[in-house]
């Protein structure tokens, strides 16, 4: 009961004082935490309606931010959302990231709090210790939880849009040279020296070579169409990612051709091009590296620079050779086309002035053997 009552206000019987009133066709009461001293009473007297509105905004605003999520839950529900969108080993990297450095961060920060300085700040402690290109990838991780925090009425803006971006540095890639791929070639043989020809040739990726099907490889038109992958991650075939333009045509040199009809010749009903000792295809490229390419490397003495190099060598040989730029990102898979079924499958059309010209370079420097004098 109150001791003391005024017009949109009282007085309890602990001698504080509670403002009330209709806001919205609804009566609200609320305690102002202040004691009932003369002073306090002369205020509440002249300002009871003002007093009550702004209790009543606070108190909006407290339920508003106790039931906003926190960054690093929200970051981790987009992922979850949005998994179907990239392979499982690309998930666990995000996730990972989320962990080992988001969360620790901005595990007090709700969605709202964050400002672009917070995000810049916490990209320029990243780069103390990480590389450019991890602290880049946490940078996508954060734009893509705003995008969907702002979609979702969440936040007025995105922060990360205002936020200065992260410069990504990239170190100098090894390649194998030209006289290195060229006695890798000749000392190759069976299979492996088929999966190094199209690798060296193509620049196709080793999980692309990996998942090859002798129904993607066109002999008659000489192309192979690029659908499928293998992950050393996943250790499984998925269908490569169309929006990454993995999904492809990828031309093929005449050397390349004679090489797989005549491989093919020799193991006419086997389903995958490259198999294991176990009839199946290889689920890491670990394993061709360990048993098959680094005994190779061993017997010509060539330093060891990884297998993915071969896709460097081409890339290096095709720019320095001065073929055309455009068509050789379309080997690599490096130029987005989402119509690529519709523009390259159906409606392939070889370039043959330009294949007979790549056609000459390999056959000159890395298929046949250099005349001597």
């Amino acid at each position: 009961m109150s001791r003391v009552k005024g017009k949109g206000w009282f007085v309890n019987e602990c001698d504080v004082i509670y403002v009330q009133g209709t806001i919205n066709g609804k009566f609200t009461r609320k305690s102002t935490g202040k004691k009932a001293t003369a002073l306090n009473l002369a205020w509440i007297k002249k300002n009871a309606s003002q007093v009550l509105l702004q209790l009543n905004v606070k108190e909006d605003e407290a339920k508003k931010i106790k039931s906003e999520p926190f960054m690093s839950d929200f970051c981790n529900e987009v992922l979850e959302l949005t998994a179907n969108k990239r392979s499982k080993k690309a998930q666990d990297d995000y996730k990972s990231k989320v962990k080992n450095y988001i969360e620790p961060y901005f595990k007090n920060f709700r969605i709202s709090d964050v400002l672009p300085m917070n995000i810049e700040s916490f990209q320029n402690k990243l780069l103390e210790k990480l590389s450019s290109s991890t602290v880049h990838k946490c940078r996508v991780i954060i734009n893509l939880t705003f995008k969907k925090a702002y979609a979702n009425r969440l936040i007025e803006h995105n922060p990360a849009l205002s936020a200065d971006p992260v410069e990504v540095t990239n170190e100098k890639r090894q390649s194998y040279s030209i006289e290195e791929a060229q006695e890798l070639l000749q000392k190759a043989d069976g299979w492996l020296k088929l999966f190094l020809l199209l690798a060296f040739t193509t620049g196709m990726r080793t999980g692309e070579l990996m998942a090859l099907k002798w129904e993607d490889i066109n002999l008659e038109e000489g192309y192979i169409f690029v659908q499928r992958t293998i992950s050393d991650e996943d250790e499984e075939v998925t269908r490569v990612s169309e929006n990454k333009n993995h999904n492809r045509v990828v031309e093929l040199v005449k050397d390349a051709i004679y090489a797989l009809a005549h491989y093919h010749m020799n193991r006419p009903d086997d389903e995958w091009l490259f198999v294991s000792k176990y009839g199946t295809p290889f689920k890491k490229s670990r394993h061709i590296i360990d048993s098959h390419f680094k005994p190779l490397l061993m017997k010509t003495c060539i330093p060891y620079k990884t297998l993915y190099a071969t896709r460097h060598t081409f890339t290096s040989m095709m720019i320095n050779g001065g073929f055309d730029r455009t068509w050789v990102k379309q080997q690599l898979g490096h130029s987005a086309n989402s119509n690529v079924m519709e523009k390259h499958y159906f409606n392939y059309e070889r370039n043959n002035v330009r294949l007979e010209a790549v056609n000459n370079f390999f056959n000159y420097n890395i298929i046949q053997e250099k005349k001597n004098g």
